[in-house]
């Protein structure tokens, strides 16, 4: 039978440690048949071993794990993962970080079938430490530079040729979800929280007082000029 949704998620050297939670947000959803999501780990490098098969009988879907011969960036592993892909639609997790709450596919499957939609987001929420050593949370609402809580029909993404840039590795997000959302004949929203973006102080945009995201600059705006080009 053919999943209804693939789960993909990029992965460099995080360990089964780290990507427990994610995969338990996932495993404990729902109102949806576990046996209709397809998830897909792609690993980033063959200097990353892959993940125990043990550790996925854990879960209650099941689980593919596709791996890159050399370190390209996140972004070519989505693409590896998202031409591994059988699902009617797609969605994109970061291995660190979760599904809000336990109807999120529900609601969003639900919806995105109802609706035919060939893109469909919906709010998250950005994880920030406070001066008390806890954390405070930033609602992210309508936005497509990131591709955290939204679903991609794949059909629609194969018929428009939309992929990640094979010279992007920052920022990759930005060009694949600005072609995406500019192609999209139905583009949805939901008025829901689905996804948190776990803080980890050691991540390429939070390290060095996120230093990265000023360095890397020149590379936005490199991607969005290059998502106009194919836009135009």
């Amino acid at each position: 039978m053919k999943p209804l949704l693939s789960i993909v998620i990029p992965r460099y050297r995080e360990s089964e440690k780290d990507i427990f939670p994610l995969l338990s947000s996932i495993n404990g959803q729902s109102g949806i048949d576990r046996s209709c999501l397809e998830v897909i780990v792609a690993t980033d490098g063959k200097e990353n071993p892959p993940l125990e098969k043990e550790f996925f009988g854990l879960f209650d879907f099941p689980v593919k794990q596709v791996a890159l011969e050399i370190n390209r960036g996140p972004g070519a592993a989505r693409q590896a993962g998202l031409d591994a892909a059988s699902g009617t639609y797609v969605m994109f997790c970061d291995a660190d970080d979760t599904l809000h709450n336990v109807g999120v596919l529900q609601a969003m499957t639900k919806e995105a079938g109802t609706s035919a939609a060939d893109l469909l987001s919906s709010s998250w929420l950005e994880e920030i430490p406070d001066c008390r050593g806890g954390f405070v949370y930033l609602e992210h609402t309508q936005e497509n530079t990131w591709l955290h809580g939204k679903l991609f029909r794949r059909q629609f993404l194969i018929d428009n040729e939309i992929r990640f840039h094979d010279t992007l590795r920052v920022h990759e997000d930005s060009y694949f979800l600005s072609i995406a959302a500019d192609f999209a004949e139905q583009n949805r929203h939901m008025p829901i929280t689905s996804y948190v973006w776990k803080y980890h102080p050691d991540s390429i945009t939070r390290k060095n007082e996120s230093v990265y995201t000023y360095e890397s600059m020149p590379e936005f705006i490199r991607a969005c000029t290059l998502a106009w080009n194919v836009i135009e």
